[in-house]
């Protein structure tokens, strides 16, 4: 972010910085750029011995669609359009996956893909891990998926 705050886009009119600002960060997504910054990090953390392993925390926040009023209801009520982003975490809040979804779609379906990256970046556990998700993971499969990885 300070990179971004630095670049020359910031001394431009406000409109066109935030614009200028919103193509490099999008661009940046297009390269893998965050990817490898978030394994970078969880790396020099994982060497460092900083990333807990007993527990993983799940959970996601609705971002509704600029288009139409600024406040209305959840969109996933009434099929508006928007997105989800889901994130896994460990105890100390530290994130080691996350994902992006539509705002229509179940949040339990993302649950195995941000459990296998996390469990990529961490150490081998030295105890049985605990998942920590609100009820809108809770189905069938998912709890199949945790008793599969002794969760």
């Amino acid at each position: 972010i300070l990179v971004v705050c630095q670049s020359p886009g910031a001394s431009r009119p406000q409109k066109l910085a935030s614009t200028k600002i919103t193509q490099d960060l999008l661009g940046w997504q297009r390269e893998g750029v965050w990817q490898r910054l978030l394994e970078f990090f969880l790396n020099e953390l994982k060497q460092a011995g900083r990333l807990a392993d007993g527990r993983l925390v799940v959970d996601s926040s609705l971002v509704p669609a600029k288009k139409g009023r600024l406040y209305r209801t959840n969109p996933c009520d009434r099929g508006k359009p928007g997105s989800k982003h889901h994130i896994c975490t460990d105890e100390q809040g530290i994130p080691l996956a996350a994902a992006l979804s539509a705002a229509n779609l179940a949040e339990g379906t993302t649950l195995p893909t941000l459990v296998e990256s996390a469990e990529a970046v961490l150490p081998p556990p030295r105890r049985k891990r605990t998942l920590h998700a609100d009820k809108a993971y809770d189905s069938q499969s998912n709890r199949l998926f945790c008793r599969l990885h002794h969760l």
